[in-house]
């Protein structure tokens, strides 16, 4: 693990201490993360993966809204008939930051692919990541993904979920059925 993964690690450890929703099988968002999500390191795809996942983002048109890192990343996963690109929700961290933000992005083998979070050189993150920057996230089955952007009507994220008033962080409630 980086070093930067790991002081995500502890800022996510730190965090989770803070509050916790009562009779939930997770204290909050950070506790879900750190017992169902890993560090992402860095790596390059190979030819293969490269195309597969420029082959599914040109089938979107290649154009993501600024900002809707949950609405992009579902849309990505949910457009890969396969099910190789995996709809991934947890926290990136920033060396300059001193909070994890809550972000959503995909994978593809483990390897990073953020079409929201442009890189230095303007493109989508595919694979390899600048180095100041650290991702801690969890999978989530595609059709959960597809069941839950289906019953919303704006796009949030599935961990911190409060769309429903009788049914509020639905993830957090029990044990997380990968």
């Amino acid at each position: 693990m980086t070093e930067l993964g790991q002081l995500l690690k502890e800022r996510l450890i730190n965090l989770s201490g803070y509050f916790r929703h009562e009779n939930f099988h997770y204290k909050n968002t950070y506790d879900f993360i750190l017992m169902e999500g890993k560090v992402y390191e860095s790596q390059p795809f190979t030819s293969e993966e490269r195309k597969q996942v420029l082959k599914r983002i040109k089938s979107l048109n290649g154009s993501f809204a600024q900002n809707q890192c949950f609405s992009n990343s579902g849309k990505l996963a949910m457009a890969d008939s396969k099910e190789k690109i995996k709809y991934i929700e947890g926290f990136i961290f920033k060396k300059e930051s001193e909070v994890p933000i809550l972000h959503a992005w995909n994978e593809i083998n483990g390897k990073v692919i953020d079409i929201t979070l442009i890189n230095q050189f303007g493109e989508y993150t595919i694979g390899c990541f600048e180095s100041d920057i650290a991702y801690f996230g969890c999978t989530f089955q595609t059709s959960y993904v597809r069941q839950m952007f289906s019953q919303k009507t704006k796009s949030r994220s599935l961990i911190s979920d409060i769309s429903d008033p009788d049914n509020l962080w639905p993830v957090l409630r029990k044990p997380f059925a990968k």
